[in-house]
């Protein structure tokens, strides 16, 4: 959850930041601007209509938050492994390995022995 000073932090910083950005049609990186105006309006309306209780997010909207959340805990998932063991190498690809785990779930992919089989057969 982003509190309101995080959001307002988060807006100062914004009209400070340069950055670029794809334009699809000239298939070239532009400069980035964004409408101060707008975005403040846009934190205003998200902090003074809450959501309503019992809603919740879709199925899609909370597996990219679990990974987020995942991604977090990134160092200490891999020096969990390490203090039983694991070399540093190994729990990093271990890391690699739950993550991928977790996204094939989340949009439903086979495991990657029954990808190369159905590749196989066809």
């Amino acid at each position: 959850m982003v509190t309101r000073a995080q959001a307002d932090d988060i807006m100062s910083r914004m009209n400070t930041a340069t950055g670029k950005k794809l334009d699809e049609d000239m298939e070239e990186f532009v400069m980035a601007d964004a409408d101060m105006l707008e975005v403040q309006l846009e934190v205003e309306s998200l902090f003074d209509n809450p959501p309503v209780e019992g809603e919740s997010l879709s199925d899609d909207n909370l597996a990219i938050i679990n990974l987020m959340e995942f991604e977090k805990s990134k160092k200490q998932f891999i020096m969990d492994l390490k203090s039983e063991g694991m070399e540093l190498i190994e729990a990093k690809q271990e890391y690699e390995n739950a993550k991928s785990r977790l996204v094939r779930v989340a949009l439903d992919l086979p495991e990657p022995e029954e990808e190369e089989e159905l590749s196989e057969e066809e």
